[in-house]
């Protein structure tokens, strides 16, 4: 048996435009246009309308504003979203508020007004200390002009800072990406996200990629190793696969993925789970806005979500995280056990060394953390 919503959702917000796009993404962007911002953000107003009708009722506890790139909307832009959001969502006090940012497009000018407008939390797309990194990977900032963005955002009063970084970057070694965590490191950031570089079909990367040498797998998990034992020793809780926060500033729009509560989605590609369905709009900014300016959802996909498929997105999901699955609450979700149901699998992993059980919780290690898909999938 499910249980039952507790009314509160996070938002999330696409902004789609970037200046270019880099070699390994493949989230949706596009080439931003003179005056095609402003259209787009009133366009964000008339969904944000059409969507409170359906809300009604809940209120909203974490916001993210994603992309693209965020920030190149401006100051006044940002402003003007989070104005948006506040007239047509009940947003709590206190709620998390995310905006995404791209070392070099921001300064302490910018960065001072969205604070004032009610952004809470920075993230900035750091990817690697290592100028060549950044080449190979096509990011359009340095290591300088990130510092000078991580420390205008301080001046600006941010005390929620993340940053991103990556390992397996051709090129890099071992000594390379042990740079670059301890550059991160030193400036204290509450939130570091560590990710493995995925070779995603259709990316320029993916495409040219005879013309470099990546790391081999043993070196890619020599990586994941050393962050997990290095941010660690920082202070830093490896509370999911990818994922490390000093102690309460763990993101908790990303939590609510990850525990399968619901959210809603505004802008192209975005996606929802709001009121036992999931489904995604189109990935075109033109098809988005024109059907939005016609008083239409524009759906590329829609699916009733069943009570076994949230199941074993449950189990898939929660899983991620470095605490697990706790089963008094699978119990109370789900109406049985995750150790009865799941014990001749679970045990399996356990004897390898790739899960542990603890007071009810079950969870997987660093090494199992690692290899997560294949138990994830061994397990469902």
């Amino acid at each position: 048996m499910m249980a039952p919503k507790d009314k509160k959702l996070g938002i999330y917000v696409h902004f789609p435009f970037c200046v270019r796009k880099c070699s390994y993404c493949d989230f949706y962007s596009a080439s931003p246009v003179p005056g095609l911002t402003d259209r787009y953000i009133e366009i964000l107003r008339k969904h944000a309308e059409m969507l409170s009708r359906k809300t009604d009722g809940y209120s909203a506890d974490t916001v993210f504003f994603g992309g693209g790139t965020p920030t190149l909307a401006g100051g006044d832009g940002i402003k003007r979203v989070t104005e948006i959001l506040c007239s047509n969502f009940n947003i709590e006090k206190g709620a998390e508020f995310t905006v995404e940012a791209n070392p070099g497009t921001v300064d302490r000018n910018m960065l001072s007004d969205i604070r004032s407008a009610g952004v809470n939390r920075i993230s900035f797309g750091l990817q690697s200390s290592v100028e060549s990194e950044l080449r190979v990977l096509g990011r359009i900032h340095s290591y300088e002009d990130f510092l000078r963005s991580y420390h205008s955002a301080r001046d600006a009063g941010f005390d929620n800072i993340n940053v991103d970084i990556m390992y397996a970057v051709p090129g890099q070694t071992a000594g390379s990406f042990a740079s670059t965590l301890e550059r991160v490191t030193r400036l204290c950031p509450e939130h570091i996200s560590c990710y493995a570089l995925k070779l995603e079909k259709g990316t320029r990367l993916e495409s040219e990629r005879d013309r470099y040498v990546f790391p081999d797998e043993d070196s890619e998990f020599s990586m994941y190793l050393s962050a997990a034992e290095r941010l660690g020793s920082a202070g830093y809780r490896h509370y999911e696969i990818s994922n490390y926060a000093l102690e309460g500033k763990e993101c908790r729009h990303n939590l609510r993925y990850w525990d399968c509560r619901e959210y809603i989605g505004l802008g192209p590609s975005a996606h929802s789970f709001f009121m036992g369905t999931r489904y995604g709009y189109v990935a075109d900014t033109d098809q988005y806005m024109n059907s939005v300016s016609a008083g239409e959802e524009p759906f590329s996909e829609y699916e009733t979500v069943t009570e076994h498929g949230l199941e074993s997105e449950y189990v898939m999901l929660r899983l991620r995280l470095g605490d697990g699955i706790s089963d008094d609450e699978f119990l109370g979700r789900f109406g049985y056990g995750f150790g009865s149901k799941y014990e001749d699998r679970i045990k399996r992993f356990i004897d390898a060394g790739m899960m542990k059980t603890v007071s009810g919780r079950y969870f997987l290690t660093d090494e199992g953390m690692y290899i997560s898909n294949y138990i994830i999938s061994e397990l469902i």
